[in-house]
């Protein structure tokens, strides 16, 4: 998440509308937390610059629906924001997630979501 691709697409999501649970941003939050204590200095510095930078551009989203189609119920937080939020696109590189099918996804009112990789979203226009 900070550096390559998904440190690129997440600076280019900064120029986009982007939105967030209170889950989801306890999550990222707690990703920094972890992961500054086994980074170098200046890598950490740069991970957490990276992510409360994408945290402050971000639009906080009350979420009124919660999706509960995953596996796994971690993922289900980035859905139920997505829904809430009526997103058009939601950009991870996990692998649950990403093999969601569009069925799915219509039933739980997300019929319009695209689930992009990093890359995928760096080379859509």
């Amino acid at each position: 998440m900070f550096g390559g691709v998904p440190a690129q697409a997440l600076t280019k999501a900064h120029g986009q509308h982007l939105i967030i649970s209170g889950d989801v941003r306890d999550e990222w939050l707690g990703i920094v937390r972890e992961m500054t204590g086994q980074l170098s200095a200046g890598m950490a510095l740069r991970f957490q610059t990276l992510v409360h930078a994408a945290l402050a551009a971000a639009e906080g989203v009350e979420v009124a629906h919660r999706v509960t189609i995953c596996r796994d119920p971690k993922d289900n937080a980035y859905l139920s924001p997505a829904r809430s939020g009526s997103a058009e696109i939601l950009v991870t590189g996990d692998h649950d997630l990403l093999t969601l099918e569009a069925k799915a996804l219509a039933g739980v009112g997300l019929s319009g979501l695209r689930i992009l990789t990093p890359r995928d979203s760096l080379d859509r226009t």
